[in-house]
């Protein structure tokens, strides 16, 4: 099974398929005007599209940057794109929207995978669900459902792509993950380790323990539109 070649892209992390799949599947669930808060919002391959619809967005993340762009590309628009810079694992970090209760939260690009430790990404989760409004969406993607079928297909039996140029190492006794690409491809290096951007390979099951110790109902999967579901409870 073919993966992407750049599978932690921060600019376009889905195929131009999957990424037009994911707009409909969120055109589906946010109206104009709902407030919204982007975390990881990177490059607003998200949030620019919305601001676009008329959502009031607050576009989150650790590279300024970013932010500054996507500010720059709604700048026009009547609800222009507010930024905050920070880190949302930092549990002095502000997740409100500043004008009101959040009618979704988007954890999308593959950030839900870069939450790695399972106990900090419950409390973000739990944090996220106190500033929603009572029927709220929290929006995640698939990407979990893909690495699994891989291995499950014999994809990884060897731990590197075919044509050599992308690795894929596993933390000993956990589903923390990691890729290599291109001269970081190392395969005396077996594991993940500190020079690795560790990621969580989360299952079904580990997202209902998430979604039950933070507030959410069980996870609803919308795979063709690359998105998992979890409502507020």
């Amino acid at each position: 099974m073919p993966v992407r070649d750049d599978p932690i892209d921060a600019t376009m992390p889905l195929e131009p398929e999957e990424h037009a799949a994911q707009l409909e599947g969120l055109s589906a669930l946010i109206a104009g005007g709902d407030r919204v808060i982007d975390v990881g919002a990177g490059l607003g391959r998200i949030a620019i599209p919305l601001a676009e619809r008329g959502c009031d967005v607050l576009a989150i993340d650790t590279e300024e940057s970013w932010l500054v762009g996507v500010e720059q590309a709604t700048s026009d628009l009547p609800n222009p794109v507010l930024t905050r810079q920070a880190d949302v694992l930092d549990i002095t970090t502000d997740l409100a929207h500043p004008r009101g209760r959040a009618h979704a939260v988007l954890i999308l690009g593959n950030t839900l995978a870069l939450f790695h430790d399972p106990i900090a990404c419950a409390e973000l989760f739990a944090r996220l669900r106190g500033v929603m409004t009572p029927d709220g969406v929290l929006l995640v993607d698939h990407l979990h459902s893909v690495v699994w079928r891989e291995v499950r297909e014999g994809y990884w039996q060897e731990g590197v792509s075919e044509d050599g140029d992308l690795q894929m190492v596993w933390s000993p006794g956990d589903a923390v993950i990691a890729f290599r690409q291109g001269p970081d491809v190392d395969t005396a290096r077996e594991t993940v380790d500190d020079r690795d951007a560790p990621m969580r390979l989360w299952s079904w099951g580990a997202l209902r323990l998430l979604a039950r110790a933070s507030g959410f109902s069980d996870p609803e999967a919308m795979l063709d539109r690359h998105l998992v579901a979890f409502r507020a409870v």
